[in-house]
């Protein structure tokens, strides 16, 4: 007759609980161990979370040419915090068609609004002529364009001649060609589609011989028709204002956009009470879809100061 030991069972369902139970005890002390960890390492983030946007002004250019509106923004609104997005990777527009630029306009104004600014400034002329009313129609908050300066050209111009510097696709646009015939009263319009001074301005370092020997090309195409004004008719081109000035009789002015978009964004900042009540003590920030080190270096240049860029990627 056999006899068993009922106790043993017992014993081995005690030392099993025991084992699982040191088990579960060593896997909290892990997890614990790991937070502790983890909370004293620096935090990697993407320029969205790097920084409070909530209440700038957002500005964005193709490229860097927007650089002069943020300048005539920040001439007159003093008190205001701006962050400006260069698309350098898609530079430049004026050779992109309507559906593309109507994409990375989309994608940044979507980018600028998460972020929380309160007006968006499309500091380029041909997104502006080719999309502004889109992205009007698909975001509500205040979105101020940029157009050629060739109303204040026209009513001041003596020989009722006007000379207009763009790209292709702000010649080629629907409304810039409406502006014109909307003025051909007052003023006959010579224009000139400047191919490739967008591309010789964002060049790092600047090849000021190429630049000039554009620039004496396209001022030709015009002086011949006894102009007395030049309109400036990409936001790129007062960064060569001063070449520009030494080709031209001293009798012909030029016009460019940067002081009249910063009064409309005033304006419009004004109907809205948004309107900055103090000077804040952050800083602007500079962002590129681009290479971020070559973005410092051309927007330090053009701005005359040393500026931080960051990479967005959108």
């Amino acid at each position: 007759m056999r006899v068993f030991n009922k106790t043993i069972p017992n014993r081995f369902i005690l030392l099993g609980i025991v084992f699982i139970s040191c088990q579960f005890i060593i896997l909290v002390l892990i997890a614990n161990s790991c937070r502790i960890l983890l909370s004293t390492l620096p935090a990697t983030q993407s320029p969205q979370s790097q920084t409070d946007l909530n209440g700038s002004i957002g500005i964005f250019d193709s490229g860097v040419g927007g650089l002069s509106i943020y300048q005539g923004v920040k001439d007159l609104l003093i008190n205001e915090r701006v962050v400006y997005v260069g698309d350098m990777a898609h530079s430049p527009y004026g050779e992109k068609s309507a559906e593309f630029i109507l994409q990375r306009c989309h994608k940044i104004c979507q980018y600028l609004q998460q972020q929380g600014v309160k007006a968006i400034v499309v500091a380029c002329n041909t997104a502006t002529v080719s999309v502004i009313d889109s992205l009007r129609a698909q975001f509500s908050l205040p979105i101020i364009g940029v157009e050629p300066a060739v109303k204040p050209a026209a009513m001041h111009s003596k020989t009722g001649h006007v000379g207009v510097f763009a790209t292709r696709a702000t010649l080629a646009s629907r409304s810039f060609n409406q502006l014109m015939a909307d003025l051909s009263q007052f003023a006959c319009f010579h224009t000139v589609a400047c191919r490739g001074l967008v591309e010789a301005i964002e060049t790092m370092p600047h090849d000021d011989n190429h630049i000039q020997r554009l620039l004496n090309d396209f001022s030709a195409q015009v002086l011949s028709h006894n102009i007395d004004a030049l309109v400036l008719g990409c936001t790129h081109y007062p960064f060569i204002k001063h070449q520009l000035r030494h080709i031209l009789p001293e009798h012909i002015d030029i016009y460019d956009t940067a002081q009249a978009v910063a009064r409309q964004l005033q304006r419009r900042l004004q109907q809205v009470d948004g309107l900055a009540p103090q000077t804040h003590s952050l800083e602007d920030v500079f962002l590129t879809s681009g290479d971020a080190a070559f973005g410092e270096q051309i927007f330090s240049t053009l701005l005359n100061k040393s500026t931080k860029v960051k990479q967005l990627i959108i």
